[in-house]
């Protein structure tokens, strides 16, 4: 008889079922080994999907888990009722059997086979006998295809959410993890120079007496090295003064207020990424910045229009109005109310790897209202050309891109609920309160570590953290009665972060909203003032959306969505979230919607249950888990590759 083909959809994914990576999914390239007993210690007669040998000389045969995290599909020994065994990782055993469709057709026709070869000497009892026989195995049949259909639907909707993610948002180059006192920091690298850092910290919330960790800030950083902006390399032309303080970065600084007085100096080869280090004081002005001789490359600074627009300077800085400035120049802008010996600002991270030439000119303008502040300061040029966290550089550059403690939002979860006994409403979890940390676990490649404070370790494998706390409500006695138990783990891996949270209710009642969210608040760039203004999800037909500066819901309309993204309209970063378990986490009529806040801060919901669309009755003893898996990407013309 012809083999059949498996193994069925359902047996395809393996899941890790102990330590720290308890319910991930076992990784692409993976060898599943395949046995012809369950003590697996025999050979499978099994082969590939072409009929080509899996294993020689007795070996043990074996199939790699693919691209999209399933077994690859063989053929199945040529005997009647064939199953193989396999254990995977030293896990347990799992029998594999072929695909209910195959058995089908392997029944049909050996059925057919019975009758031939019987013929006319099968009597209508072993007829009728053989008929309910068949009637019976294809019931079962049909059960077991419907729900490996149902299965098989799912996997290839979540495939398709991350393709669509992936493309969007492509793998990092790199992560590491890093402790700063009691903050965990979470790496990414973006390109060559740039890391997107996402900092759990620990924070106090409201109706909680212990700090709880939490996703709080996200920054770019950018190691390098820097050069002092006098002397060495760099050539002068027209007055510059200098000066010296143990705080300024190299200990020394410069300025000018003679307009068209330079500095000019040309980076090592290799380098990809350009900064400047200066003095920021309330009589700083403004210097005109150029790269290998283009005034419009120093693409993170901001334009000379943008300043008059702002209304910062007076028109008359620009050309068509007697200044020396074209609108779309850019420049660097030292003045500042607060007091700073050194501050850093990157020029330029897209660089084409090369030596590069800056030069950087004082303006003697003064700005609106600000009287004498007419000086260009510098201390240091930045520049990288390979530096790499904790390797080469001597300095990091920090861009704050958000903070969600200032917006009192979160990640993880955030749950509207009035338990049984509760006098009214309230939203309980992370930033909102009621949330009080029991645990928390750092997992390196597997094994629980404790970090080195200051240190950034690069990683060869996944780093996970595992957070473990108990929820209560501030109107059910107090908020002295636990109402759920909450596990959170944070899986740092080149596709993104994933934050995986279970919340098992110990007291029931009704949830009117719960979340898995993407807050972005607060202004996005030091060096242009961008925020997110734009965004999308997979179920607005409508297209891309841009935000204005609503206070509440924009209904985009609501709808049931498993992903959604954000990015900045004219800067150079985007963040996105996808759902990686819809079927376990959305409910029938679960929507996806985006908030903007008085434009300074936009929300991305994907939601379990918002009332009036969807409200949830739990009681006591239910879980629910939602996997969300965020995503960032840092490159020039992020509009046009996000509008998609």
């Amino acid at each position: 008889m012809a083999r059949l083909i498996g193994p069925a959809q359902a047996e395809r994914v393996f899941y890790y079922t102990g330590g720290s990576r308890k319910g991930q999914v076992v990784p692409n390239g993976t060898a599943v080994p395949l046995y012809a007993d369950s003590q697996c210690s025999l050979p499978a007669d099994v082969r590939s999907l072409d009929g080509g040998a899996l294993a020689v000389d007795g070996a043990i045969p074996q199939v790699l888990i693919s691209d999209t995290l399933e077994v690859p599909r063989f053929q199945f020994p040529d005997v009647e009722d064939p199953v193989v065994y396999t254990r995977v990782l030293g896990g347990p055993v799992f029998a594999l059997h072929p695909d209910p469709d195959a058995r089908l057709d392997a029944f049909s026709a050996r059925i057919t086979e019975v009758e031939t070869t019987a013929g006319e000497a099968v009597d209508q009892v072993a007829g009728n006998l053989a008929a309910a026989s068949a009637a019976a195995a294809v019931d079962a049949t049909t059960k077991a295809a419907a729900a490996t259909a149902a299965a098989n639907a799912e996997a290839i909707r979540i495939a398709e959410i991350a393709s669509s993610m992936r493309d969007r948002f492509p793998r990092n180059r790199g992560i590491a993890i890093g402790r700063r006192g009691t903050t965990i920091d979470l790496y990414q690298k973006m390109n060559d120079s740039v890391w997107w850092r996402s900092s759990l910290e620990a924070q106090t919330v409201p109706d909680t007496a212990t700090p709880l960790h939490l996703m709080a800030a996200q920054a770019l950083i950018t190691p390098a090295a820097y050069v002092l902006a006098g002397g060495g390399t760099v050539t002068d032309s027209g007055s510059w003064t200098f000066g010296a303080n143990v705080d300024a970065l190299g200990g020394s600084y410069w300025q000018s207020t003679v307009a068209g007085a330079t500095k000019t100096w040309t980076s090592p080869a290799g380098t990809t990424a350009l900064g400047i280090n200066s003095v920021t004081t309330t009589n700083g002005s403004l210097a005109k910045v150029s790269i290998d001789g283009d005034a419009t490359r120093a693409n993170l600074l901001p334009t000379a229009q943008s300043l008059v627009d702002a209304g910062t300077y007076a028109n008359t800085i620009l050309a068509a109005n007697g200044g020396t400035l074209q609108p779309t120049d850019r420049v660097y802008y030292s003045f500042a109310t607060a007091h700073s010996w050194s501050s850093s600002t990157m020029i330029a991270t897209d660089l084409t790897p090369g030596a590069h030439t800056v030069v950087y000119t004082s303006l003697g303008y003064t700005p609106v209202g600000q009287g004498s502040a007419n000086r260009a300061y510098i201390s240091d040029f930045l520049y990288n050309n390979g530096q790499d966290l904790g390797a080469g550089s001597t300095t990091s550059v920090v861009e704050p891109v958000s903070s969600t403690i200032s917006a009192i939002s979160a990640w993880e979860y955030a749950i509207l609920c009035r338990p049984t006994g509760s006098s009214q409403d309230y939203t309980i979890g992370n930033t909102h309160g009621g949330d009080t940390e029991l645990s928390f676990q750092v997992y390196v490649n597997g094994a629980a570590t404790t970090l080195t404070d200051n240190t950034i370790t690069l990683l060869t494998d996944t780093a996970e953290i595992r957070r473990t706390s108990s929820l209560t409500h501030k109107y059910l006695n107090a908020g002295a009665t636990k109402v759920a138990d909450s596990e959170v783990w944070y899986r740092l891996t080149r596709d993104g972060i994933q934050v995986d949270n279970t919340i098992t209710w110990t007291v029931g009642g009704l949830v009117t909203a719960d979340f898995i969210m993407l807050p972005m608040p607060g202004v996005l760039s030091a060096s242009g003032g961008q925020r997110f203004g734009r965004g999308d999800h997979s179920a607005n037909g409508s297209g891309p959306l841009t935000f204005t500066g609503l206070n509440g819901v924009l209904d985009v309309p609501k709808s049931r969505s498993t992903a959604g993204w954000m990015w900045q309209a004219s800067g150079r970063l985007a963040a996105g979230v996808w759902c990686a378990n819809p079927a376990g986490y959305l409910l029938a009529n679960s929507p996806t919607y985006f908030q903007d806040r008085n434009g300074d801060v936009l929300k991305l919901y994907i939601a379990r249950s918002y009332a009036p669309n969807q409200s949830e009755t739990v009681t006591a003893g239910q879980s629910r888990t939602g996997k969300a898996r965020y995503c960032f990407r840092v490159a020039t013309g992020i509009d046009a590759l996000m509008k998609g």
